[in-house]
């Protein structure tokens, strides 16, 4: 996951601990320490923050060369047709909304079973 905001980060890995089929494999809250993970790791999916305030951007085409063959999710608190002009080429876009219920909902869609 790459989210400038702690806080949502660890909500997130909290929420997937009650999820036995989904992992949660951290969290990187700058575009250097996200590039570097998604090499390391290799994951299935990868959740983009879709506007960090205290970050620069790390947009779902640079997942798609870091991390070739992950999905990637758009996390977000604007809308969905808002956050596609900003980051486009997600495989979802899902609104944060304080609710698991979407996120985990796209998480079990798109990871490989």
């Amino acid at each position: 996951m790459y989210d400038d905001s702690e806080v949502t980060c660890l909500l997130v890995s909290l929420w997937l601990e009650e999820h036995q089929d989904l992992e949660f494999s951290g969290c990187a809250y700058d575009r250097d320490s996200a590039l570097v993970g998604l090499r390391v790791v290799e994951p299935d999916v990868v959740i983009l923050d879709g506007a960090a305030h205290n970050a620069a951007p790390l947009r779902p085409a640079d997942v798609a060369e870091a991390a070739p063959g992950a999905a990637t999710i758009v996390y977000s608190g604007h809308p969905p047709a808002y956050i596609r002009r900003f980051a486009p080429g997600a495989t979802d876009y899902v609104l944060k909304t304080g609710s698991e219920a979407g996120l985990v909902e796209a998480l079990r869609r798109l990871a490989p079973r």
